[in-house]
């Protein structure tokens, strides 16, 4: 059974929405897809020589792709590179090192593949940040076993993870507003105290007891309990 952290998140909350409304993927924003250009592919050219014009640039190069140009599709452009140019301020200065999230993965002893939400993963001298897609807040994700979930991966594949912190960055930008959300929590639980939350949740995937949880999350939700 392949399983995400996020599938593993959305189980906490409510175990029969889970089982009975299967987790979407969420869409390929613009600004998504440049970050991932940015922080991964180094598509603007050294860190050194990051800026707004040149994210600018990759911007056009990926929102019009294939694109009519109409009235609503100008306005949907101008609203993401504002929105982009939000999250430029937040991009990382100083020293570090940028991964993709494919290798942090761990086989669980139930049979699940638990695999890591984050689009990559940076290493500073200082610490490391998960960076995860997500239109969540602070508040919701400190509660969750988000963050956990995926520090324990950190702690399967990295053989130093226990000498520096590790902290989850959420954010999440659409051409439909303007306003970024972007913030990070920090996990301080040793392995072991995140290898049980990660059993916990792999115990109750596996054994399929769906039941409902009353929450915040019932605002949004089609299941009649």
């Amino acid at each position: 059974m392949k399983l995400t952290t996020l599938d593993f998140y959305y189980l906490e909350q409510c175990s029969k929405r889970w089982a009975e409304e299967p987790l979407k993927e969420e869409i390929q924003d613009p600004t998504r897809e440049l970050m991932r250009k940015v922080l991964l592919m180094k598509a603007i050219g050294r860190e050194s020589s990051w800026n707004f014009p040149g994210i600018a640039s990759i911007w056009d190069q990926i929102f019009w792709q294939n694109k009519d140009i109409n009235q609503q599709s100008i306005r949907e452009s101008v609203q993401g590179i504002l929105a982009a140019r939000q999250l430029y301020k937040r991009l990382p200065k100083g020293n570090l090192e940028s991964y993709s999230s494919k290798n942090l993965f761990s086989s669980l002893s139930n049979g699940i593949l638990l695999s890591s939400s984050s689009d990559f993963l940076l290493s500073y001298p200082d610490r490391y940040e998960a960076w995860i897609y997500y239109h969540g807040t602070p508040k919701r994700i400190r509660r969750s076993p988000l963050v956990a979930l995926e520090h324990y991966l950190i702690y399967q594949k990295i053989r130093d993870a226990h000498q520096k912190p590790f902290y989850l960055v959420i954010y999440y930008s659409s051409t439909k507003r303007r306003r970024v959300i972007h913030f990070r929590v920090r996990n301080d639980q040793s392995v072991d105290e995140c290898r049980k939350v990660v059993y916990n949740l792999a115990d109750r995937a596996k054994r399929k007891i769906y039941y409902p949880s009353i929450g915040e999350h019932c605002k949004k939700c089609n299941i009649k309990c």
